[in-house]
C-alpha cells in the first residue's frame, strides 16, 4: 500500500514536470516569434502573416492564394540593401506600396536583418551586398520566376530610392499587350565618358534600372532560364546594362525605344537634391516613376504631395458634375414651365448651388467689401499694398506656375485622342484676387503654341483666357489617441521626474513668466514742446498704468522747443500727477540744445541701471490694457528686444464713418512696419551695440541705424503688431534744412498717413481732376506738368 502510494507520487511528480517542460517549449517559441526580430530567424521571407522557413518558400503556391484577383497585375521587386531595410524600405511600405495593383517584395542579402516585422523581405542566398549588385539583380530575377511567373501579368525591377505611382502604373500596363515579350523602361546607351565602353552593339540599349524596369510574363519565361550564362559573361559593371544584354540575347528583344519613356521613368540627375524643392512641376506630375529619393523623408512628402492632388482631382471631378446638374436643372426647369413644376429641394442640388465653382462666389454688401483683382505682367500691381508696384513674391510666382500647369493638364487632357497638342509660352499678363472664403482666384491671358501632329500638320501661336481658382483645402481634423483615454488629472503627469527634482518643466515656466511680469517697465519720452498732445499722453498713462497700480516710471527728457516755450506748463503737470501717485517715479530731465531723439533716449537710459527694462516712446503714442504684460514676455535680457509694429491712424478728415477713435481698419490706418522709433529693451543690451548715434539730429533715421546695429548682434529682434498700440495722427511738418537722408524718410511717412490707397483712389473718382498743359521743352527737364 506504501509501495503504490509512492509509485503514484513519483508518476504525478513527473507528469508535472514533463507537463511543465512543455508547456515552457511552447511559450518560449511563441515569444520567440513574437518578440524576436525577423533577423534572428531562419529563412527567406519575413512577414508578419506568416512565419518563414529555412529558404525562401515557393510563394507562389501557397500564399499568393491570398492576394485578390485587382492585386495580381505585377510583382514588384525592390534591389535594397541591409543599411536601408528601416529606412528606405520602411518609407516604401508606409507610402507607394499602399497604391500598387500588385504586390512588393524586398530583396536584400543572405541573413538580413530587419526590426519591422510587417516587411515582406527575402533574404537572397549566396548574395551579398557588394555593388555593382549584379549577382543580386539576376537572383531577384530567378526568384520571381521559380516562385510567381504564372501569378502575375508584369515583373517589375525598381530600385529602393525610387517612389512609384500605382495609379499611374496599372493605366499604363493595362493599356499594353502582357502576353508577348516586352521589355519597357528608360532606354539608356550610357554616359558619354562610358559610350563605347559598355560592349553594346551599334542597336542595343538597355533599361535604367534606377527608375525602373518591367518585364513581361513571357520576357522572364526566355531569360531566367539561361540566367547563369548571363552571370559568367559580364562585360560591364552595370547591372543594369548586363540585364538589358541578357533580355536582347535570349528574348530577343531591346529596351522600349520610345521618347516618352523619359516622362514616363523620370530620372532627375539632381543627385541628393533630386526632388527637394517645388514638386508642382510638369515633370513630376507626369511621371509614373521618380528617381532618385535620397533623402528618405522625401518619399513621404512627395507621397503626401500626390494625395494633395488626389484631393483637388477629386474636389475638380465634384465640381464639374455640380456644373452639369445644374445646367441640366436649368434646362429642365426651363421646360417645365407648363408642366407640373420640378422638385428643387434634393441635398445634391442645394450642395451644387452652393459649391458650384463662379467667379461670383462672394457677393460684397457694401463697397469697402469688394474684393479688388491684383494685376501682373512682369511686375506686381496692387491696389491695397503700400508698394502699388513691385516685383513677384516667390509665393505668387509658385501659385502662378501651379495654376498654369493645372490649366495646360485641362486643355491638353484630350489631346492624344485630338492629335493635337497645346504647349504653354507665357503669361502675357493676369488678374488674381484672394477670395478669404473660397480660395485664390485667377484670370490669366496666355500666349499658347498649337501643335497638329496628324493629318494637316501645323504649328501656330494661339492666345486663351482661363479662368482658374485655386481652392483652399478643407478642414482636417486629428483625433489625439491620448485624449480619447478620458480627462486628463489635474496633476503635472508628463513632467519628468528630474524636471520635478531640478526645479525644470512647468514649475519652472511658471516662476520665468512671474519674473517677467514683475519687471519695472521704465517709459522713455522724448519731448519738445506739444503741451496738449503731451496732456493726453499723461491721461492715457495715468489710466492704463497708474490707476492699476502697474510697475512702472515714467522719464521725460525734455527739450526747449524754439517757438512754444511752455517747459513750466510741462513741469508742472507731472508735478501735479507725482502729487496724486507720490509712490511712482515720475521725473523731468531738461536738456539744452537742438532736439535730438537718439540723444534724449541716451540721457534717460544713462540714468538706469543695465537691468532696467527700458521702453522707448513717443508722445503720439497710445497704449491699452495688456500691451505692458506682452513687452515684458517678450523681451528677454541678452537674447531678444522687442520692436513691436504699431498701428498709425490716417489723417481723421480722410476716413469714413470715423465714429470709432481707435479702431483697427484698412480705412482708419496701417501698420507702420518700416517704423523702428517704438522698441523695448533690457539696458545692458543697449550698451552692448553701442547705444544710439547722438551726431543725428532733427527727425528721424537714428532709430534706423539703432536697428541696423541690432540685427549685426547677437541678439533676437523680435517684431509682431500689437492691436492695443496706436500711433495718434498728428500733421507733419518736414523741415526742408533736413538731411536729404531724413527728409526723405519726412516726406515718405507724411505721405505715408495722409490716406489709404482706396480713398486717395475715390477722391480722384469723385472730384473733377485738375487739367494739365502739355509739357514745355523746359518742363520735359524739370520733369514735371504745370497746373493752369
Amino acid at each position: 500500500m506504501l509501495f503504490r502510494r509512492r509509485v503514484n507520487f513519483l508518476l504525478n511528480g513527473l507528469f508535472k514536470v514533463v507537463f511543465g517542460i512543455l508547456c515552457g517549449l511552447l511559450i518560449a517559441a511563441f515569444l520567440r516569434r513574437l518578440l524576436l526580430p525577423c533577423s534572428s530567424l531562419k529563412g527567406g521571407l519575413c512577414c508578419r502573416s506568416r512565419p518563414p522557413s529555412e529558404s525562401p518558400p515557393p510563394l507562389g503556391t501557397n500564399w499568393v492564394h491570398s492576394v485578390p484577383t485587382s492585386k495580381r497585375l505585377v510583382f514588384i521587386g525592390v534591389l535594397t540593401a541591409q543599411k536601408y531595410l528601416d529606412s528606405r524600405a520602411a518609407a516604401i511600405l508606409d507610402t507607394w506600396a499602399r497604391s500598387v495593383p500588385g504586390v512588393v517584395i524586398f530583396f536584400s542579402r543572405a541573413n538580413s536583418e530587419t526590426s519591422l516585422r510587417d516587411l515582406p523581405l527575402v533574404s537572397l542566398p549566396g548574395v551579398d551586398d557588394a555593388y555593382p549588385p549584379q549577382k543580386k539583380s539576376f537572383m531577384m530575377l530567378k526568384y520571381m520566376h521559380d516562385h510567381f511567373l504564372n501569378e502575375f501579368e508584369w515583373f517589375m525591377r525598381v530600385d529602393d530610392d525610387v517612389y512609384l505611382r500605382g495609379d499611374k502604373l496599372e493605366v499604363f500596363l493595362r493599356s499594353v499587350n502582357s502576353t508577348i515579350a516586352q521589355f519597357i523602361g528608360q532606354a539608356g546607351l550610357g554616359t558619354k565618358e562610358e559610350f563605347g565602353l559598355l560592349s553594346l552593339d551599334n542597336d542595343d540599349n538597355y533599361c535604367m534600372g534606377g527608375p525602373g524596369m518591367i518585364l513581361s510574363r513571357e520576357t522572364l519565361r526566355r531569360v531566367v532560364p539561361n540566367i547563369s550564362a548571363c552571370l559568367k559573361n559580364l562585360l560591364s559593371t552595370h547591372e543594369d546594362v548586363e540585364v538589358g544584354r541578357c533580355v536582347r540575347r535570349f528574348a530577343g528583344i531591346p529596351c522600349t525605344w520610345a521618347y516618352e519613356m523619359q516622362s514616363i521613368f523620370y530620372h532627375n540627375s539632381s543627385g541628393q537634391e533630386a526632388f527637394t524643392g517645388n514638386l508642382k512641376l510638369r515633370e513630376v506630375v507626369r511621371a509614373t516613376t521618380l528617381h532618385p529619393i535620397k533623402q528618405t523623408v522625401n518619399q513621404y512628402r512627395i507621397y503626401d504631395f500626390f494625395l494633395r492632388e488626389r484631393a483637388l482631382d477629386a474636389r475638380q471631378q465634384l465640381h464639374n458634375k455640380m456644373r452639369l446638374w445644374h445646367e441640366l436643372n436649368t434646362h429642365l426647369g426651363e421646360a417645365a414651365v407648363d408642366g407640373p413644376p420640378v422638385e428643387r429641394a434634393t441635398a445634391f442640388q442645394k450642395l451644387s448651388a452652393q459649391n458650384r465653382p463662379s467667379m461670383n462666389s462672394f457677393f460684397p454688401r457694401q463697397r469697402d467689401d469688394l474684393i479688388p483683382f491684383e494685376f501682373f505682367s512682369r511686375s506686381f500691381y496692387s491696389p491695397v499694398n503700400m508698394a502699388p508696384k513691385r516685383a513677384l513674391a516667390p509665393q505668387w510666382k509658385a501659385a502662378i506656375e501651379e495654376v498654369v500647369l493645372d490649366a495646360m493638364t485641362l486643355i491638353n487632357r484630350h489631346s492624344r485622342q485630338r492629335s493635337r497638342v497645346i504647349d504653354f509660352k507665357e503669361i502675357l499678363y493676369g488678374y488674381a484676387r484672394l477670395d478669404p472664403l473660397h480660395g485664390v482666384d485667377f484670370v490669366l491671358d496666355m500666349l499658347l503654341v498649337y501643335r497638329k501632329y496628324r493629318g494637316r500638320k501645323m504649328t501656330v501661336p494661339v492666345r486663351r483666357h482661363a479662368y482658374m481658382r485655386m481652392p483652399f483645402v478643407g478642414i482636417r481634423w486629428v483625433e489625439d489617441s491620448d485624449e480619447l483615454a478620458g480627462p486628463m488629472p489635474v496633476q503635472r503627469q508628463h513632467e519628468p521626474f528630474l524636471n520635478r527634482l531640478l526645479g525644470g518643466g512647468d514649475a519652472a515656466q511658471h516662476e520665468r513668466a512671474v519674473e517677467e511680469d514683475s519687471h519695472t517697465v521704465h517709459f522713455i519720452l522724448p519731448l519738445s514742446g506739444r503741451l496738449e498732445v503731451f496732456k493726453r499722453f499723461l491721461e492715457n498713462f495715468e489710466k492704463v498704468c497708474l490707476e492699476p497700480k502697474e510697475d512702472v516710471s515714467l522719464n521725460i527728457v525734455l527739450f526747449q522747443h524754439d517757438t512754444e516755450d511752455r517747459t513750466a506748463e510741462t513741469i508742472a503737470a507731472v508735478k501735479q500727477l507725482k502729487t496724486q501717485y507720490p509712490a511712482y517715479e515720475l521725473r523731468v530731465i531738461p536738456v539744452q540744445g537742438p532736439f535730438s531723439r537718439g540723444l534724449a533716449l541716451e540721457v534717460g537710459a544713462s540714468l538706469l541701471p543695465d537691468a532696467a527694462l527700458l521702453f522707448f516712446v513717443d508722445v503720439d503714442i497710445h497704449w491699452e490694457p495688456g500691451f505692458l504684460q506682452r513687452l515684458r514676455r517678450n523681451v528677454r535680457r541678452g537674447s531678444q528686444v522687442f520692436f513691436p509694429i504699431v498701428f498709425s491712424q490716417y489723417d481723421p478728415q480722410m476716413v469714413e464713418d470715423n465714429n470709432e477713435l481707435l479702431s483697427v481698419s484698412s480705412s482708419a490706418g496701417y501698420w507702420r512696419q518700416f517704423g523702428f522709433g517704438i522698441a523695448a529693451l533690457f539696458n545692458s543690451d543697449l550698451r552692448a551695440v553701442g547705444g544710439f548715434d547722438t551726431s543725428i539730429t532733427g527727425w528721424g533715421k537714428e532709430d534706423v541705424d539703432f536697428f541696423s546695429r541690432l540685427l549685426l548682434s547677437n541678439v533676437t529682434v523680435f517684431r509682431a503688431i500689437d492691436p492695443d498700440l496706436f500711433h495718434i495722427y498728428h500733421p507733419v511738418s518736414c523741415d526742408s534744412s533736413l538731411p536729404p537722408a531724413q527728409l526723405l524718410m519726412c516726406e515718405g511717412s507724411k505721405a505715408a498717413s495722409f490716406a489709404s490707397l482706396q480713398r486717395l483712389a475715390r477722391e480722384l473718382l469723385t472730384h473733377r481732376l485738375p487739367e494739365y498743359e502739355l509739357p514745355s521743352p523746359i518742363d520735359k527737364q524739370r520733369e514735371g506738368f504745370v497746373r493752369r
